[in-house]
């Protein structure tokens, strides 16, 4: 075979197939590990007696006893926010998720949060929370540095740092934290959370009828298109 007007021989052409299958197999044993860690990794709550479901698949109104968030906690979330600081002139990207009150109690976030009090000036500010990742992307080096500083959403909306979330159990196959701004809210979110242990106003028998899976499921879930892909993959590399 010529490529560039240089011929290669079968020989060289086997080596580079060999090669990269098996850097393939390797990347594929990788993923697989990484899933299984992140299957296996311990959150503080049992997996299984935590039930979820996406609001939109209810059947029925849920209760306003429930936890919520925007998306599954541990995972990357698409929806971003700018926001601008005294410390940072330009605009600084971060991953924005939305939760209800209750919520990092519920799934045992720890809020480094020294005693300060947060002076708002004004009864339109709101507090919110950032994770460990945000703050050093915010180029602060100590966590109690940033509590009650206020920041600038790209809307003009002025929000005050109310405390620092200290980095979650990452269930992602990337292992870096992703640098996430939390804003508590009342609405009914994407998601719903509900422990049967202490299930609230919903019933242990009317969960599964709802739609509600647990959040081992739900993890599973998310990794099921890519344990899809790594078969396709592997039965490839072994053709």
């Amino acid at each position: 075979m010529i490529v560039f007007k240089r011929y290669i021989t079968p020989k060289i052409i086997l080596s580079i197939l060999l090669g990269a299958a098996l850097v393939g197999m390797i990347a594929v044993l990788l993923t697989v590990n990484r899933i299984n860690n992140a299957l296996n990794t311990e959150l503080g709550i049992n997996k299984d007696s935590v039930m979820t479901l996406r609001t939109g698949e209810s059947k029925v109104i849920l209760p306003d006893n429930l936890i919520y968030a925007s998306d599954i906690p541990g995972f990357h979330t698409n929806n971003s926010i700018l926001i601008s600081t005294n410390n940072e002139e330009d605009n600084v990207k971060l991953a924005h998720q939305y939760v209800s009150d209750d919520y990092f109690t519920f799934f045992n976030y720890e809020i480094i949060n020294p005693e300060v009090t947060l002076s708002l000036g004004n009864e339109n500010t709101q507090v919110v929370y950032l994770n460990e990742s945000a703050v050093r992307k915010l180029g602060f080096t100590y966590t109690y540095a940033i509590l009650g500083q206020k920041i600038i959403t790209e809307n003009n909306k002025e929000l005050i740092i109310g405390g620092v979330v200290k980095d979650y159990n990452n269930l992602c196959i990337r292992l870096n934290n992703q640098p996430t701004l939390f804003q508590i809210s009342n609405e009914h979110l994407t998601f719903a959370f509900c422990d049967v242990i202490n299930q609230g106003s919903i019933g242990n028998k009317d969960l599964l009828s709802q739609g509600f899976i647990s959040f081992q499921e739900r993890i599973q879930m998310r990794y099921k298109f890519i344990e899809d892909a790594i078969y396709s993959i592997f039965l490839f590399i072994n053709i």
